[in-house]
This record gives C-alpha cells, sequence and structure tokens, in this order.
C-alpha cells in the first residue's frame, strides 16, 4: 500500500485503536486544539486493522495499550503494510521510563498520554512531519532527475566566496564574498582590521591558521569560524586558507566554498530530515537508538564511548514560566550549542527536553571535560525566544559504554540518573555514573581477560600500532607514538581501553611492558625514526630491574638509545614522584629520553616537572576539548606551555581532533600534535 497524499487545508486522517469512543474523541479534542485539522476513524477491533490502513491511508496510528487489542510484539510486521509506514504511538495511562522503553522496544515511535496534553500534540505533529517528509522523499525523488541538469547548471555559476588579506586587513574580495557578508561594493573593505569581520571567539583559531598558512604548516582544512555581516548577523562559515598574491605582494586567500548540489546530497537531506526532529535537528528517539546500535557493531579506531544526558535545569519552573513553544524553541537554540561542541557525535533529542549524545573520545578525563565545557556553554548563553530573553543552566550526566560491548540500554539508565543528580544537587554541573563499566570490569570478565592476556604472551598475539605526531613548526619530523594492541583468538583486534584495566589490577602490565619495549627497539631498528613514545605503566616505574633489562636489549639491538623516549602519565607521576625520578635518571644514564604524558590535569603540575624535568611535556587530551573559543582553557593551556619552556621540554598537545583547535594551538606556540585528526593510528609491520 502506498499513501496517498494529503492536500494542505484537508483533514489528516488518523487511525485509532480503542475499546471506547471516548478515548477517540478525547483525542481529536486535544489536535484540533493544537490547530491539527484531525479525522479519527476509530476502530475497536485489531481484526479489521490491515484491511482499514488499505482504505482510511493513515497519517498517524493510535493505540491505546491499557485496552489488550493488539500484541505489541506485531507492531512490527504492521508497519510493513504501508510504504512509507505509518507511525505508531501508544497511548499509556501515564508516562514513565518503563512505558517509554516498552514502547521503544517493541518498534513504535513514541509514548503518549492523554493526561499530557501538551506532550500528545508535539508528538503527533513531529510524527506527522516525519511521515510527510519521508512520503515526499518516495514521490518525488525520481522528479528530481527532471531537474538535476537545470539545477547543476545554475550552481556552477554561482561563484566560491574568496577575499585576500595582507598584514592583518582584508584588501580585496569578490562579489560572492561582498554579497555573503552584505556589502554593496568593494569600498567598504578599505581600512577594514580583518579580524572586525569575525566574532572575537573565532579569532585565536582564525590567527593560528593564517600563520600556519604563511609558514607553509596549514594544509586544505576547512576552519569553523563565526563571522559578523556588516548588519551585525553572525553566520557559521568553514573557511579554507591559502597563499596567494595581491599586487604583487605575498597575501592570505581566504576562501568559502559553494556548496554543489547533486542528487545523492539532496536525497540525504531528505531522509535525514525524515529522522530528525523538526526543533533540534536532532535525531527522533527511536533512530537515535537504531543509529547508536549501529555504530556499537562497528569497531572503535581508538578510545572509549560514552552516552551524555543533557536537560535544563528546574525543567518543572521552565514549564510554567514558558509555554510550549517557547520551550520548543529553547531546546532547539541549547540543542545547536551541544552539536556545535561535538558535530560527528551521534546525537538525539530522547525526552521534551532532554538530549542525549553517543561520545567517541579518548578516556573519562576527555568526556568530563567535553560536558564541562557545554555546561559553561550553556551557562553563558542568554537565549533570544521571540520577545523574552532567558539564561538557564544545564547538568550533564555522563556514562561509560563497557569497551567492546554492544548493549547501552544500561548506560542510557546510568546517564539519565546522573543527570537526575546533578539536577537535584544545585544543577549547572556534571556528573558522572560508571557503574556498568566497574561491573563489567571488576565482575564479570576478569577471569577471562587475565586468561587471555597470559596466552597473548605466550603465543605473541600482541601488535604494536604507530601514530605520526606532527609538527606545527616544519621540524622533526619522523616521531612516532607507539600503541599496544591484543589479538584474540579469531584475529580480531583489541583496544587497550579493553585489556589493560584488567592487567594492571591482575599485576600483567609490566610483562606488557617489556613486549612493547622489545618490539619498540625492533621497530627502531628496521625503521630508523626520529623518535618514539613508549609507556610505562606504574609497575614497570617501581620495578627495579628495568633498567638493567632495558640496556641488556639496546646494547643487543645496536640502536641509538636517544630514540627511545619513555612516558608515563601525569597521574603515575603523582602517585610515584620519588621512584619516577630515580628511574628517570636511570634512563638519562642510559641515553634515553623520558616524557610526562596527560600533563596539566594532575594536582600539581609544576612539582612534577621540578622533580622529574623531562624532556617531553605532553599536554592532557582533556584541555583539547575546550580550546577552540574558552579563553580560561586557553590561557591554561598558554601557562603550562610557558612551564615547559623554561625547562627546555618539547611540547605536544595530545588528542588534538580538529582544525580550529591545531590553529589555536600553532596560536598559541605549541610545537607538535598528536591525535587521530592528524593522523590514526596504523599497524606496523616489518618486513
Amino acid at each position: 500500500m502506498t499513501s496517498t497524499v494529503t492536500q494542505p487545508g484537508e483533514p489528516i486522517p488518523i487511525l485509532v485503536l480503542s475499546r471506547t469512543q471516548e478515548q477517540v474523541e478525547a483525542i481529536n479534542s486535544i489536535l484540533r486544539r493544537a490547530g491539527h485539522a484531525s479525522h479519527c476513524t476509530w476502530l475497536m477491533s485489531a481484526d479489521d486493522l490491515p484491511e482499514t490502513l488499505t482504505t482510511v491511508n493513515p497519517e498517524l496510528l493510535i493505540i491505546f495499550t491499557a485496552d489488550d487489542l493488539l500484541p505489541l510484539e506485531s507492531l512490527r510486521s504492521l508497519r510493513t503494510l504501508s510504504q512509507p509506514a505509518v507511525p505508531i504511538l501508544l497511548a499509556w495511562d501515564r508516562l514513565d521510563e518503563a512505558h517509554l522503553t516498552t514502547t521503544l522496544t517493541n518498534g513504535a515511535q513514541d509514548a503518549i498520554a492523554l493526561r499530557a496534553p501538551a506532550h500528545l500534540s508535539m508528538v503527533c505533529a513531529r510524527e506527522l512531519h516525519a511521515f510527510r517528509l519521508e512520503r515526499g522523499l518516495i514521490t518525488t525523488l525520481s522528479t528530481t532527475l527532471t531537474y538535476q541538469k537545470a539545477l547543476a547548471e545554475f550552481m556552477a555559476g554561482s561563484a566560491d566566496a574568496i577575499a585576500m588579506a595582507q598584514d592583518g586587513i582584508l584588501v580585496n574580495a569578490n562579489a560572492a564574498w561582498l554579497h555573503l557578508f552584505g556589502a554593496s561594493d568593494v569600498n567598504v573593505l578599505h581600512a577594514q582590521l580583518l579580524m572586525d569581520w569575525f566574532e572575537p571567539e573565532s579569532h585565536t583559531a582564525l590567527k593560528g591558521a593564517m600563520a600556519a598558512t604563511a609558514n607553509g604548516q596549514w594544509p586544505d582544512y576547512e576552519l569553523q569560524v563565526t563571522a559578523r555581516k556588516l548588519d551585525g548577523t553572525p553566520i557559521r562559515l568553514d573557511l579554507i586558507l591559502g597563499h596567494a598574491s595581491f599586487e604583487g605582494e605575498p597575501a592570505i586567500r581566504l576562501m568559502i566554498l559553494t556548496r554543489r548540489h547533486d542528487e545523492a546530497a539532496m536525497q540525504n537531506r531528505l531522509s535525514a530530515a525524515v529522522r530528525t526532529d523538526n526543533s533540534t535537528g536532532l535525531l527522533h528517539r527511536s533512530h537515535f537508538l537504531d543509529a547508536v546500535a549501529a555504530r556499537l557493531e562497528e569497531p572503535i579506531a581508538g578510545g572509549m564511548r560514552f552516552i551524555a544526558f543533557i536537560r535544563p535545569d528546574r525543567t518543572q519552573e521552565l514549564g510554567l514560566q514558558l509555554a510550549p513553544t517557547l520551550i520548543e524553541a529553547l531546546t532547539g537554540h541549547y540543542a545547536q550549542l551541544a552539536l556545535e561542541q561535538s558535530p560527528d557525535a551521534i546525537a538525539g533529542r530522547f525526552t521534551t527536553t532532554g538530549l542525549m549524545f553517543l561520545l567517541e573520545l579518548g578516556n573519562l578525563a576527555d568526556a568530563e571535560a567535553w560536558a564541562n565545557e557545554l555546561v559553561r556553554k550553556i551557562h553563558g548563553r542568554v537565549f533570544q525566544l521571540g520577545s523574552r530573553s532567558i539564561s538557564i543552566t544545564a547538568s550533564v550526566g555522563i556514562s561509560a559504554i563497557p569497551p567492546g560491548s554492544k548493549e547501552f540500554e544500561d548506560t542510557m539508565t546510568d546517564a539519565i540518573t546522573a543527570n537526575h543528580r546533578g539536577a537535584a544537587d544545585g544543577g549547572n554541573r556534571v556528573q558522572i555514573i560508571n557503574r556498568s563499566v566497574a561491573k563489567n570490569k571488576l565482575i564479570d570478565h576478569d577471569a577471562d581477560w587475565v586468561r587471555q592476556l597470559e596466552v597473548a604472551l605466550t603465543s605473541d598475539r600482541f601488535r604494536l600500532a604507530q601514530q605520526p605526531i606532527a609538527s606545527l613548526q616544519g621540524t622533526h619530523q619522523g616521531m612516532y607514538d607507539l600503541l599496544v594492541r591484543l589479538v584474540d583468538e579469531n584475529g580480531v583486534e583489541i583496544l587497550p581501553s579493553e585489556f589493560i584495566p584488567a592487567a594492571e589490577r591482575n599485576q600483567i602490565m609490566a610483562r606488557i611492558d617489556r613486549w612493547v619495549v622489545s618490539a619498540a627497539i625492533d621497530f627502531c631498528r628496521v625503521k630508523n625514526p626520529t623518535i618514539v613514545f613508549v609507556r610505562l605503566c606504574g609497575a614497570s616505574v617501581v620495578d627495579n630491574t628495568f633498567v638493567e633489562w632495558l640496556q641488556s636489549e639496546v646494547l643487543q639491538s645496536g640502536i641509538s638509545p636517544d630514540i627511545l623516549c619513555f612516558q608515563t602519565s601525569s597521574t603515575v607521576a603523582d602517585q610515584h614522584i620519588s621512584e619516577l625520578s630515580t628511574l628517570r635518571q636511570k634512563l638519562k644514564n642510559l641515553g634515553c629520553r623520558f616524557a610526562v604524558e596527560n600533563f596539566g590535569v594532575g594536582t600539581d603540575p609544576l612539582q612534577i616537572l621540578t622533580h622529574l624535568s623531562p624532556d617531553v611535556v605532553k599536554l592532557a587530551g582533556s584541555l583539547m576539548q575546550g580550546i577552540t573559543d574558552n579563553t580560561a582553557t586557553q590561557n591554561h593551556v598558554k601557562r603550562l606551555f610557558q612551564m615547559a619552556t623554561d625547562i627546555n621540554a618539547i611540547t605536544i598537545a595530545e588528542r588534538v581532533d580538529s582544525a580550529n583547535a591545531m590553529a589555536v594551538l600553532c596560536q598559541l606556540g605549541i610545537e607538535f600534535i598528536q591525535g587521530n585528526f592528524v593522523h590514526e593510528p596504523e599497524a606496523i609491520t616489518l618486513e
């Protein structure tokens, strides 16, 4: 069955499966009061449902669950009777998490209740909107081919917006640039500082990118900035910077690409519109759950996965202060802030005002930093809602998905619980619950991990991966961070975040460290890098026999010991400062280098530098989460950089994940960066 198209102004056909007509009339009344020209068809028995779906062609099916007219497990097969599938809403006597879970588990789109008419009308409006978009996608894609040629010809005539800058001044721009910024002619450029065209939050990144471009250190990365039109209106742009010449003198070219339209892009946008919430641009809850499940089927390149639940504090008070339409507008505003914070995350509108994100970050500290930055941004923003302006706070609940797990329901529950605790404790805060990880790691799998690790050590099933470290100043190439991987019985590669906690708890990590060091020496012997970074755990730091063993390995290999740079975390340094000081001196006597990673988040960074005098300081990846537009974080990183410079240590920023972060670090003077944005880890082959 294919649904016919309802014309504007025509009654919206809705099918209601219920025992009593009063329930049907209540649905009809609520929707009409909300401005929907609904026409409800009452069906008392599920036996006639397949035929009625064909004859009525409803745009919405509402089933009252208390009447027990239809097995809920049959909903998925029921939806296959129409194309596009008619959205199904389950009506309950009340709304709670158990009913929401049952609803989604059985394939319905959402849960509603007569006693929550505002929520009911908004959910119905959302599903009707999504259904019509999907129907439009099906019925119009063939028409797209007819207009494709004309559209391509039209877009081909649209010029990219291009401007030239010299010595910080905008000296020339084409008509497309002027039009984009609302300028009438090129005369407005005279004596205009380039930074005057951009919001202050983008200045540091833009200055850094321009300096890197001038030095030939900026590839064709797209820099995300907020510009300012001549009338003061902000506008988000993606800039591509490059070398140019203007009137015979060197210049920086700033280009904003015209986005070419093609059939695939149009289909993707239409498909996305069907799956996303109209107010926030985030996935509908059911589509979000599907997307999370699909992502968990894919192995993560590195780090961990987290669920974050974001919701404004004092939601009941907001509900009394603001009409439902203003609540919608407010939710849309702070949803955009959250999306800007992590544009590549899977994000969904989970409740009326609650948003949920699936994050892929390095570790728990990174997730906490991400959430703190979002809380700060929401608190610092005044939201304009029509004629009203409002300032709010929000809390974020975080929980980690157990490494390698494809189950996420418990993690979602933990994130929601953490959010509620944060709000109850005063709000404007980040709350973390890691119960599912602890249970998974400490109770369920340690015994199995010990077995796997022992077998891996005896049968050589560990592997090395290397991640290049990039220079922001054009020097010291050939630097690599070495990472360990475990290969299980089925040949599947397992990340360190899955097995290292168990290895540390069961005193196996020091033996793994020695395997890594031996493999690193082989890598140095074959590949001849400049520097390789090798991690040492706390057990290796306090192992008095480690350096003697290392000296023997280095002498037998014939490599220069200064290629090896042994690194340990600031957490280990805080716990074993005396032992680490002794180890650092022994490594120095041997000719090896020494580094501290995750620097800047421990109890006393200056003490670490004073007692250990590392050759290399790696700035904590969690600091990169808010560095692009957070002046306080930028100043903190600048202070850490100066502390490292004072002892002549090289600085490397860890887990850099965007061009904007790279540009800011360049402006701050940081020398090197590493992270998946620069280069993802690669398996090492020595053949």
